[in-house]
């Protein structure tokens, strides 16, 4: 006989680490709604709501029963409403009927989720902090290592390794700041009822300032603060958008991460590092094929997909509120941080094993150092007298015939050319003499940003900062 099997969620089994696949797991959520329930008893009692004797005590001791999820899975059957089927059990191991009083699910789902969104994004900060010092360790270790600089894909400037790395971690400070502006001002749904008017709170508790303050210390106590003032049955998804797209915009300096190990291994100046017994083929042994940074890259196109979801609810609330969003934010909140995490990962991984060759790169970087020096070259034209729009066009018209040389299997004979041209008064000596490596400020650069690294993580504890990948990697 055939057995259904639900398929599992790829994104958290293979590539999210087990913190981020517990916050989003279903039994911590299930604990998560019986401690609101329970405090807000408790917070009701102690506004003077009769309350049976010992029931807060049952429900108490109930918080951390055993979660048995096909039977709430079977209560749902019968009861079509998730929040109720987990109502109904934790009733009845508290023996009491009193979870919920009050209450609308939004009260519950709302602020719970909410917790887990703020979690998660703390947890990716956190492990940022991990990616931030990888980029500066990379960036001091190939801090002079020069290279040929590439604008279009086609030789522009020198520059240096560290500098690449720690244009990366610019990057990744500035998507960090507005991280961290989010997290600081990321506001809860409060409790305010079916409406968001608190009428069912200011029934049981008999005053608009009663219902206020339960408000007040319910969510102090429970950690869901700063709150909304006035919502409807839900909270405003247009900051699920702002989340969103901070996590989206984040993904920016590890996807420039992931493409340029990509590019470069195509020019074999790297490999994202090759463990023993890795394969890099199923078919081709001599194949080296940087997977990771390319699961970098469909991560990141998951992850879109997330914010594209969290777009459509904007300005879309009806009335007060529907339950047309859930299905999307179901899938998009979890997906969302399970595709982060692994990207973090994944990044980290490869920070940690990638290899540069610094042979190939010195001979591509001698090979196209004409070309590099243009600019340079240029400028001694114009020293010598030559107007500056005819010494740009003597060099374009000689790099394009040297290109052609190239193309042909031919060496480079860009300063051969000029200095066989009349009116270039340069010798080929002279015009060697100005082709030499160049990287500009690339190397203070890297200093800066490393002092900024330096300053963000100096707080940040060791464990954090030092922290290994630990998921299939």
């Amino acid at each position: 006989m055939l057995m259904t099997q639900y398929p599992e969620n790829i994104l958290a089994k293979r590539y999210a680490s087990l913190p981020m696949v517990t916050l989003w797991s279903e039994v911590p959520a299930v604990l998560a709604e019986r401690l609101i329930w329970t405090e807000a008893l408790a917070v009701q009692e102690e506004l003077g709501v009769a309350t049976p004797e010992g029931a807060v005590a049952a429900y108490r001791a109930a918080l951390h029963a055993d979660v048995d999820l096909e039977k709430i899975a079977k209560r749902e059957e019968v009861l079509q409403h998730d929040v109720a089927a987990r109502q109904a059990e934790f009733n009845e191991l508290a023996k009491s009927e009193l979870a919920h009083r009050s209450f609308t699910s939004r009260d519950l789902t709302e602020n719970r989720e909410q917790a887990c969104i703020l979690h998660s994004l703390n947890h990716v900060r956190n492990r940022c902090y991990a990616v931030l010092d990888r980029f500066r360790r990379r960036a001091l270790e190939w801090q002079f290592l020069d290279v040929c600089g590439r604008s279009h894909g086609q030789p522009g400037q020198g520059t240096t390794y560290g500098k690449r790395m720690a244009s990366l971690a610019d990057e990744l400070i500035d998507g960090l700041k507005h991280l961290d502006d989010v997290i600081a001002s990321y506001r809860f749904r409060g409790f305010k009822g079916a409406m968001g008017t608190q009428q069912d709170l200011i029934t049981l508790l008999g005053s608009q300032e009663l219902a206020l303050e339960f408000e007040r210390i319910l969510c102090e106590r429970l950690g869901f603060t700063p709150y909304f003032e006035s919502v409807g049955q839900v909270y405003p998804r247009s900051q699920d958008f702002a989340v969103m797209s901070t996590l989206f915009q984040l993904t920016g300096a590890f996807g420039n991460f992931s493409r340029l190990v990509r590019d470069n291994a195509r020019l074999r100046h790297l490999i994202e590092g090759f463990s023993e017994g890795r394969k890099g083929s199923s078919a081709m042994p001599h194949k080296q094929n940087p997977s990771k940074s390319e699961r970098i890259k469909g991560l990141k196109n998951e992850l879109q997909g997330s914010l594209n979801r969290a777009a459509t609810l904007v300005g879309e609330q009806e009335f007060e509120g529907d339950v047309s969003c859930s299905v999307p934010r179901r899938v998009m909140w979890p997906d969302a941080f399970f595709a982060m995490d692994g990207i973090i990962e994944t990044t980290l991984t490869v920070l940690d094993q990638m290899e540069l060759f610094p042979a190939i790169i010195e001979a591509e970087l001698n090979e196209e150092l004409p070309f590099l020096s243009t600019t340079a070259i240029r400028a001694a034209l114009r020293n010598t007298g030559i107007d500056d729009t005819a010494a740009y066009e003597i060099i374009q018209t000689a790099s394009k015939a040297a290109s052609t040389d190239i193309r042909s299997g031919l060496p480079n004979t860009l300063l051969q050319r000029l200095s066989n041209d009349d009116r270039v008064p340069l010798e080929l000596t002279e015009l060697r003499a100005i082709c030499v490596p160049n990287h500009g400020a690339a190397v203070n650069q890297v200093e800066r940003v490393v002092r900024r690294i330096n300053e963000i993580l100096k707080d940040v504890p060791t464990e954090m900062i030092e922290y290994t990948p630990t998921t299939r990697n």
